[in-house]
């Protein structure tokens, strides 16, 4: 009897670990085409990422992004899970995908996101990157530590996410009818200060008018 509750004890044992290091997310990026359509990833001039104009795709989760006044404080709202660049791509379309264990316990339930990061191939130099975006879909939540059902996030669909955070999306800009995600650039301060004095001096303008 003792035989059988080792036994016992050592199978829950081994099926618990199994459960615990379930993988959780699987990113597909762009490693499918419905027909002739298929998804790409370019920056804001809608050039395409590749081996020379470089860019990293990364998919994480976040409580939100209270502060896109620059890519630092954007990035620091996010908590990566997986991250690839586009050194193999082709024509901005990154075939392959790849599975994230999430062995984060506050990550269970939360937004996922897609962060797009252009002018480097590395998210460990993300701050550094020209431009970003960040892109969100209804359906994209991280399941909860060891779950058996693991959640797919594809970027190869071909229709449009729900929710912009920062960067563009372009309906048919990528192959036949799928689309292009695009990154912008964060407006230097000095170009708000200018935004904010030609306001001003339009209002003035118009006082003298009336």
């Amino acid at each position: 009897m003792k035989n059988i509750t080792k036994i016992l004890i050592a199978f829950f044992a081994v099926a618990s670990a199994s459960l615990y290091a379930q993988t959780n997310v699987t990113a597909s990026y762009g490693s499918a085409f419905s027909g002739s359509d298929g998804s790409t990833f370019g920056n804001a001039a809608g050039s395409i990422f590749n081996d020379t104009n470089v860019g990293v795709l990364a998919f994480g989760w976040s409580d939100g992004f209270d502060d896109t006044s620059s890519i630092s404080a954007m990035l620091e709202d996010f908590n990566l899970l997986g991250s690839l660049d586009f050194s193999a791509a082709s024509s901005g379309f990154n075939p392959g995908s790849v599975s994230f264990d999430n062995d984060v316990e506050a990550a269970a339930g939360k937004e996922g996101y897609w962060v797009v990061l252009a002018g480097v191939s590395n998210f460990s130099t993300g701050s550094s990157a020209s431009e970003i975006g960040i892109f969100n879909d209804d359906d994209w939540t991280v399941a909860p530590v060891g779950s058996l059902t693991g959640d797919s996030w594809a970027t190869a669909q071909v229709g449009n996410v729900d929710n912009i955070i920062f960067g563009s999306q372009v309906a048919s800009g990528g192959f036949g009818a799928g689309t292009q995600f695009r990154t912008a650039a964060i407006p230097e301060p000095s170009t708000y200060a200018l935004l904010g004095g030609l306001l001003a001096l339009t209002c003035v303008m118009l006082r003298r008018r009336a």
